[in-house]
């Protein structure tokens, strides 16, 4: 039987849980966050009793299951235990958590110039202020080996306390490293994810993403094209399912190409000029589509620069931080980091469940159209005027 529990009175329910369909979120997921910032600002202490279901609901303007689902999620994530026909807690675990300031590494495939004004890197410095936590960063070169054995290094050091990883490790290098860290050290995947493994996630719904684009491409009268990424990406999940969204939507008309230099800047263009070439058909009616803001960069401008590409194909791509007045799928990286820190934090709370994972989908942006200019019509008119 559980002990009693002085409940919340309703006067103290928060005003600002029924400021819900603010955002473009669902709602379970807005009253999750609403009530998980009540706990750890510590406005809803430990072990202290939530308003039932039915009075929570009434005050939300909502239903029981959508609230269910919010209490379930925070329920798995560690920050409330709930008894059947007794009621929900606060995790008495809460208590436990020490005053030091917990040191996490951010671990990125690669780092270059740009990577600490990107909306990622921004996203994870302020999600990790926020819940309190010291971001170390470590950058692995883009070198799957080197990152292996720097993630060996980060979970054998005790002043590190948890980690966030872009992962680019070899398949039986994530197993050995998994099994490898110490139990109490939490680690949350990004991007891609180890799906041979049970590991907490954070990333995109690829797929829906994918079949999204590709849709929309078949419906402008686009029904197949090239696919451009680095060898080095092509078997990792993020990748493999976004083009498998795409292939579903277009039929299986996609052609891969893989270069094979650590950046497409490195690649040969002449090699690129003759693939993209060889393509055949009616002008505008195959895709070109890139998986990577860098690849983006350089096909916008290889394109601006070749007038008969421009005719062939029908640019478009993948994108997170790039700005861009193309067709894109944009990714929403400042949610993705954002869910990985909440994960990692539940974790270091005391969360002993199985798996946490978060996928969100992307949205996409279509560029308004500018009409073709007719200078001859222009020209007529300004001289009749």
């Amino acid at each position: 039987m559980r002990k009693q529990s002085k409940s919340l009175p309703e006067e103290n329910m928060p005003e600002e849980l029924n400021l819900l369909g603010k955002s473009s979120h669902p709602i379970y997921i807005q009253v999750r966050d609403l009530i998980l910032q009540k706990i750890l600002l510590k406005q809803w202490s430990a072990g202290q009793k939530l308003p039932s279901d039915r009075e929570m609901s009434a005050m939300l303007g909502i239903n029981h299951i959508t609230l269910g689902k919010a209490l379930n999620m925070l329920r798995d994530e560690g920050y409330l235990t709930r008894y059947p026909g007794h009621g929900t807690y606060v995790n008495e675990m809460l208590k436990k958590t020490d005053n030091r300031r917990k040191t996490i590494a951010l671990v990125f495939d690669d780092a270059g110039e740009r990577t600490f004004m990107t909306d990622l890197f921004v996203a994870f410095c302020s999600a990790l202020d926020n819940a309190g936590l010291t971001m170390k960063f470590f950058s692995s070169r883009g070198n799957p080996d080197f990152q292996y054995y720097q993630m060996l290094e980060i979970v054998d050091d005790s002043a590190i306390d948890g980690c966030i990883i872009w992962s680019i490790m070899k398949e039986e290098h994530t197993g050995v490293f998994l099994k490898r860290k110490r139990e109490d050290f939490p680690v949350v995947f990004i991007d891609h994810y180890p799906y041979d493994f049970q590991a907490d996630w954070s990333g995109y719904d690829d797929y829906s993403a994918g079949w999204m684009l590709g849709d929309h491409l078949k419906q402008s009268g686009i029904n197949s094209g090239y696919v451009v990424l680095p060898e080095r990406s092509k078997d990792m999940s993020t990748t493999c399912r976004r083009i498998n969204g795409l292939q579903a939507a277009l039929d299986n008309h996609l052609q891969i190409i893989c270069y094979p230099a650590a950046n497409i800047a490195l690649w040969n263009e002449h090699l690129v000029m003759k693939t993209l070439s060889s393509a055949v058909g009616v002008n505008g009616s195959q895709a070109l589509i890139a998986i990577s803001d860098v690849d983006t960069a350089f096909f916008q401008m290889l394109l601006k620069e070749n007038t008969e590409l421009q005719k062939i194909f029908k640019f478009c791509a993948f994108l997170s931080s790039f700005k861009s007045n193309i067709l894109a799928m944009k990714m929403p990286v400042k949610e993705m980091a954002a869910n990985a820190v909440d994960i990692l934090k539940s974790r270091l709370n005391g969360n002993n469940s199985s798996q946490i994972t978060r996928e969100i989908p992307g949205t996409l942006e279509i560029p308004r159209e500018i009409p073709e200019r007719n200078i001859e019509i222009e020209t007529t008119l300004a001289v009749a005027k």
